[in-house]
């Protein structure tokens, strides 16, 4: 960016929560620092009031609590259209996305990022500026893999998925660009939403705040997953590898833990803590040293779509990973580490890795080569200010 017209960027989020345990959390946090760090001008605007641990090391040219400032105001939004009604689906307060709108043209804002799935409506006013939903994932997509026809249960998800199609399509006028983190996401979105200026902005990972640490003392035969315990892709993976995969391994090595890390268990999580060998740690306020105590990571996706967070977490670690094919999807270049699919792979992979220490360092040092060179925060935010740029002079 040229130091004498550095870009003004207004990011609206719902909340941007500390810990930062979400995806959206993540992104919107690291997005942020590193345009700040480009020479950018970035504000912030949230309904809720913003934690100030949550913007720690950021240095915003303005906050603003959206809800604090429309307190008391109950306007809704005029007409009967699709967007108007998605408004009030939400239980969006109206005159909080009239004061985003007002906010934008008051600082100038070049461009306005409405981060996560319930912050589209807040570009539904915006008239100056480039308009850019960060989607991250496609929900219609994300919906319709969970569904399993032979599991009743799962058949709800297709409500979900019908909502989410409808609701993206209905507000493409107020889209100039929308962006997700991989090319399946950008082709299911460009079906769906119908908007055509669909960027790909793989996930970095903060390399300094997660890097190898000395192993701590515990099992010779563990393993470890971490992630939102109420998120359906992560239950959903948990379920089979927790009933298919971890039986036998217990079975050929008593002694064996399977560590499960995270933040708002649900009570499918905790009845896993029944099968032998399974432990359930909720909400830890740092997950490094419980990581460094285990042998392996494991990331059992059989559905879902983006990036996973975690995956990157863990190659920034130096820990050993073995996964799902579709855990390791949307990724750049070759990530280093055993992709499984059926039973017998996960299973050898696994026992291979416990009784190999050689392999492990070796799996792990090539994942932090990895990932510092091919997802790093500061190129996402250069691809992101390149995408802006685009609009700006189209």
């Amino acid at each position: 960016m040229k130091s004498h017209n550095p870009i003004r960027i207004l990011v609206y989020k719902n909340d941007l929560c500390w810990p930062r345990r979400s995806g959206h959390d993540v992104h919107t946090y690291e997005m942020m620092r590193a345009w700040i760090m480009s020479g950018a001008m970035v504000s912030l605007a949230t309904s809720k009031e913003i934690q100030p641990r949550a913007i720690d090391g950021l240095d915003l040219e303005t906050t603003t609590s959206l809800g604090s400032a429309c307190r008391g105001q109950t306007a809704s939004p005029p007409g009967n259209g699709l967007p108007q009604r998605f408004i009030r689906y939400w239980g969006i307060s109206f005159s909080e996305v009239q004061a985003l709108a007002d906010l934008a043209e008051e600082i100038k804002a070049d461009a306005v990022i409405a981060s996560g799935l319930d912050a589209l409506p807040f570009l539904y006013k915006i008239r100056k500026g480039i308009r850019v939903w960060y989607a991250a994932d496609e929900w219609t997509w994300h919906h319709l893999s969970l569904m399993r026809f032979n599991e009743p249960s799962t058949w709800r998800e297709l409500r979900g998925a019908i909502i989410k199609g409808i609701y993206e399509r209905a507000y493409r006028p107020y889209c100039d660009r929308i962006w997700v983190v991989s090319d399946a996401d950008r082709r299911a979105m460009r079906i769906v939403s119908g908007v055509k200026n669909i960027d790909v902005l793989p996930n970095g990972v903060d390399g300094d705040y997660f890097h190898p640490l000395q192993d701590q003392a515990g099992s010779e035969r563990s393993l470890v997953f971490w992630g939102r315990l109420d998120f359906g892709p992560n239950v959903q993976g948990l379920q089979w590898f927790c009933r298919n995969i971890w039986p036998d391994l217990h079975a050929k090595y008593n002694d064996a833990i399977f560590t499960i890390i995270g933040s708002k268990p649900i009570r499918d999580i905790f009845d896993l803590e029944k099968i032998p060998g399974i432990k359930i740690l909720p909400d830890l306020d740092d997950l490094r040293p419980e990581v460094a105590r285990n042998q392996v990571v494991v990331l059992p996706f059989i559905s879902g779509g983006g990036i996973k967070n975690k995956l990157l977490e863990a190659a920034a670690m130096g820990k050993p990973v073995v996964c799902s094919k579709r855990a390791a999807t949307g990724l750049n270049g070759k990530f280093p580490a055993i992709v499984a699919g059926s039973k017998s792979e996960w299973v050898t992979a696994i026992k291979k890795l416990w009784n190999n220490h050689a392999e492990r360092d070796y799996l792990g040092s090539s994942a932090r080569n990895w990932v510092q060179t091919q997802h790093t925060w500061k190129k996402a935010a250069e691809d992101a200010l390149i995408s802006i740029r685009k609009s700006l002079e189209s």
